[in-house]
């Protein structure tokens, strides 16, 4: 078995506060707080602005719906929609049944 390393590349740019290493992930945390694009409703005068939220897990989403919430923002958490979308007894949880039968399961709600 032959170990080769392979250094990473260092940014000479990076901040002390951020990884020296060069990486996609330090890329898009320099840019938080940078507007992209200037939001128009044009098409829609009135209509609010809306923000998809999204990413993997611990990767911060609810830190900033909590952020955006104290600045005024409403906050539709789709993971919770989803979840009590199929809860027992409700219509999505009956099309589950019919899709998949009815299954033996481990309750975990205790």
């Amino acid at each position: 078995l032959d170990v080769h390393e392979i250094s990473l590349v260092e940014d000479i740019n990076h901040a002390a506060h951020e990884e020296a290493k060069i990486s996609s992930s330090t890329q898009r945390l320099g840019l938080l707080g940078t507007l992209l694009k200037q939001p128009t409703n044009k098409d829609l005068p009135g209509t609010p602005y809306v923000i998809g939220l999204t990413g993997g897990i611990a990767s911060g989403k609810s830190s900033v719906c909590r952020r955006l919430e104290g600045l005024g923002a409403a906050v539709i958490d789709c993971d919770k929609l989803g979840h009590k979308a199929y809860l027992p007894g409700t219509q999505g949880f009956r099309r589950v049944l019919t899709e998949l039968g009815q299954v033996n399961c481990l309750d975990v709600s205790s």
